[in-house]
């Protein structure tokens, strides 16, 4: 699970958290129950969590296991799925909210936090 967004900063009242959620690809191929496939989406899982009370932005980044370190045609998806979040979260805005973003808003300023519930097994 990946954390970042106004929760990690010194903001006084951050607004929610922004969360990855990296669920195993096999794991999610191989759900055959409706609910729990309806469950494991992003929508599904604002739904839940609103239900709990927490404001939380919730995303699915399905993790693929990639014995080789070389990256074969079916891993582009996922390689640049990830790769985006990466991106995203370094970023930090130095323009106002809805004004065009400039170079700035490019450069890699902040990070993310790493939370492993279960070490992929």
């Amino acid at each position: 699970m990946w954390i970042s967004g106004s929760f990690l900063t010194d903001k006084a009242a951050p607004g929610d958290v922004d969360v990855v959620l990296l669920l195993d690809e096999d794991q999610l191929i191989q759900l055959t129950d409706l609910g729990a496939r309806r469950l494991v989406t992003p929508l599904g899982l604002r739904s839940l969590v609103g239900t709990l009370g927490l404001e939380l932005d919730v995303y699915i980044l399905a993790w693929r296991a990639r014995p080789d370190t070389a990256p074969g045609p079916a891993d582009e998806g996922y390689l640049h799925a990830r790769g985006y979040w990466d991106d995203f979260w370094a970023r930090q805005r130095t323009v106002a909210k809805g004004a065009a973003p400039t170079r700035a808003c490019a450069l890699p300023r902040r990070g993310y936090v790493e939370v492993i519930l279960d070490d992929y097994s």
